[in-house]
């Protein structure tokens, strides 16, 4: 006849707090906040590379600034901003050029 030990639930769920804690850990230097970006509706992006709000809407629709949505909105990254500007000046394109 075999014995069968219970855990006391309180010990295994602190174990798998310790576990959670531990993961977290080793994950938390690939987790970006987004209070620690600087982020742009498409008014003050728009002025920041110089063009109308328009434009700077075809522009993130032809996927040349990266931008997430929310809903209807976009929002835009400070980084994505510059990544943008820095690839118009190393090609020597503007930033818009109509179709």
């Amino acid at each position: 006849m075999e014995t069968q030990t219970l855990q006391n639930p309180f010990e295994v769920l602190m174990s798998e707090i310790r576990l959670l804690r531990t993961e977290l850990a080793s994950l938390s230097g690939h987790i970006v906040s987004i209070s620690d970006k600087e982020i742009f509706d498409t008014e003050q992006a728009a002025k920041i590379i110089g063009v109308h709000r328009n434009t700077l809407v075809q522009i993130l629709r032809r996927g040349e600034i990266k931008a997430q949505r929310s809903g209807r909105k976009y929002i835009i990254t400070r980084e994505a901003l510059d990544e943008f500007l820095a690839e118009s000046k190393t090609t020597g394109r503007r930033p818009y050029r109509g179709h």
